[in-house]
């Protein structure tokens, strides 16, 4: 009896502390995501559900932020679970910089099938990954309409990937959203390099007597779960962890549809002929020409300046910018003076006598160089 008096005595005393002492967050366990006071492999499984499969909220967003960036995102689960397994650096709790998304990297392409043939009302679209290195894990929000109508999002199938790993996903219909995240690829394997096979997404859809095209494209979302939104869901692929920092392990792809023309007529794959693409070597689809030149803003050097850009000059006479100066440089000024071609890419370049002007003197000079060992090109 005297022991259980001293037992319902300690257990008040416990319970009164545990209610006056204020939580500290740094006197927490950072990395700790689901509250049990340790860190180890269940905050990994519990963030995953959460960031990937539609379970609970962290327990302590303070503790689960652990990249030193703002927002639970996985690049936060990556960093606790490269702690757990391979003794990376600890976690860095609580948001001290701003959110980082996760910057272009076009070396690294998703890309997906774009054409519905009339009267069809349902379509699955393979969705392929190429990758230069490998990949240890990745989140893939995307935003699907098939012309424009918000299709049903019927299924997201990973059997391509099963062996290898564990996806998830969240699909929001009503928005035409899906949210989708592979994480503990089996074996500490990684997805291989080049192009491969990541899922088909499979679709319906009201009927048109006319063709349409899907369009994808990347958006920030929040879990459905989650307390308040906080855009958790960014494009990010993960690589293999450099240590001692987390924040280049994160990477957005570039996200292209696929075209139906032949590569050699549109070279950069973005579904636009070469003779038509003010952009023929860089993927490049809105044809965005800001400053009206001739030359899209992707492959323009001054995409708001439609005259001069001063600075540009790399190679004297390399009037169409290609990287060397030879008899292509003359017949694309000579298609500029005399046929309305497009406009040099860089002013500085095309002037190859220095003289401040582009104009038959330059074609001259050019042709006196490569053909009579004429004096070198200036930058004009």
């Amino acid at each position: 009896m005297a022991s259980q008096i001293r037992f319902t005595r300690t257990l008040a005393v416990a319970i009164s502390l545990a209610f006056s002492i204020p939580t500290v967050p740094s006197a927490q366990v950072c990395g700790d995501v689901n509250g049990s006071g340790l860190l180890n492999i269940a905050d990994v499984t519990y963030l995953f559900a959460y960031l990937g499969g539609g379970g609970p909220p962290p327990v302590n967003f303070f503790d689960s932020e652990v990249d030193d960036f703002e927002l639970i995102t996985m690049r936060d689960l990556y960093t606790i679970h490269v702690r757990i397994y391979a003794g990376g650096p600890p976690p860095i709790c609580g948001p001290a910089n701003a959110a980082f998304p996760a910057p272009l990297d076009s070396a690294f392409i998703l890309s997906y099938g774009a054409n519905i043939p009339p009267n069809s009302t349902t379509a699955t679209l393979a969705l392929e990954l190429t990758m230069p290195q490998q990949v240890a894990m990745f989140t893939l929000p995307l935003r699907i309409r098939v012309g424009d109508e918000i299709p049903q999002i019927d299924t997201l199938d990973f059997s391509a990937l099963t062996p290898l790993a564990y996806p998830r996903y969240l699909v929001d219909s009503s928005e035409g959203t899906v949210a989708a995240a592979i994480f503990d690829i089996r074996g500490g394997a990684s997805l291989d390099t080049g192009v491969v096979s990541l899922a088909e997404l499979g679709l319906s859809f009201a009927p048109s007597p006319e063709p349409r095209l899907v369009t994808i494209e990347f958006v920030t979302l929040s879990p459905a779960q989650a307390p308040a939104p906080d855009s958790s869901f960014y494009p990010m692929l993960l690589l293999p962890a450099t240590f001692p920092s987390f924040a280049s392990v994160g990477i957005r792809p570039l996200l292209r549809r696929k075209c139906d023309s032949n590569g050699g007529n549109d070279l950069d794959q973005d579904c636009v002929e070469n003779t038509l693409d003010n952009c023929p070597n860089t993927h490049n689809e809105s044809q965005l020409d800001s400053d009206g030149d001739g030359f899209g803003d992707a492959c323009d050097l001054c995409p708001t300046v439609a005259t001069f850009c001063p600075g540009c000059c790399q190679l004297a006479g390399d009037a169409n910018y290609d990287g060397s100066t030879n008899i292509a440089d003359v017949t694309f000024l000579i298609a500029r003076i005399f046929a309305s071609g497009s406009a040099p890419p860089c002013h500085e370049s095309a002037n190859a006598n220095g003289d401040s002007a582009v104009n038959i003197s330059d074609v001259t000079y050019l042709i006196a160089r490569i053909f009579a060992g004429g004096p070198e090109p200036a930058c004009g």
